[in-house]
């Protein structure tokens, strides 16, 4: 069986950020950008950081920044990244990118504890992100934490019933727990709607 930390929904994330896994790194899960920050952006309104608001000039500081970030991170620079992201929450510490991310590169770089800490703060942050708790979901498994793992994918699910990576990374989970026959009714759910989805078939035998 694969690891518990194989990529969920990689072909989107190259797709959306390019950005690739880092020689030696974990897998590579799903960064996205949160479509709040798109909507503001698109709108030319101030944008809100957690609570605070900013004027134009600070918030684009901000957004130049945190598009450093994601270029070192298209280009596996991962420490580059960490310390780009690391300085958006410094003046913003609820903003979801930053943390969002920020975790999937320290997860990339092998710290999943770090990991698990940003992406709970971008669960808080944006609690209607499936993209976050699936991939929460991930580095919450890759520490042996599956119980809490488990409940990040059923929280996924409600908010994206047809997601096929909450789908995969609950029967990983599940499996992982014992729970074969509801790992396998989870895997049938992922093939249902993408039937050939590697991983899935792998991991299912």
């Amino acid at each position: 069986m694969n690891s518990l930390s194989a990529p969920l929904g990689a072909e989107r994330a190259r797709e959306r950020w390019g950005i690739r896994e880092a020689a030696a790194s974990p897998s590579l899960l799903t960064p996205t950008l949160s479509s709040q920050w798109e909507e503001r952006e698109t709108a030319g309104h101030p944008i809100s950081f957690g609570r605070s608001r900013m004027a134009h000039a600070e918030a684009n500081q901000l957004r130049t920044m945190l598009d450093e970030a994601v270029a070192r991170h298209r280009q596996g620079q991962l420490d580059a990244a960490i310390a780009l992201y690391d300085r958006v929450l410094a003046i913003a510490p609820g903003q979801f990118d930053a943390l969002h991310l920020g975790g999937l590169a320290r997860f990339q770089a092998g710290d999943a504890r770090g990991a698990a800490e940003r992406l709970a703060r971008a669960v808080s942050a944006d609690p209607n992100s499936a993209d976050a708790l699936i991939n929460h979901a991930v580095v919450l498994a890759s520490l042996g934490q599956f119980v809490p793992a488990l409940a990040a994918c059923d929280r996924a699910l409600a908010i994206a019933p047809d997601r096929p990576d909450a789908h995969y990374g609950r029967g990983n989970v599940l499996c992982a727990m014992g729970r074969y026959a509801d790992g396998v009714a989870s895997y049938d759910r992922v093939l249902a709607q993408a039937p050939d989805h590697v991983d899935t078939l792998m991991n299912r035998g």
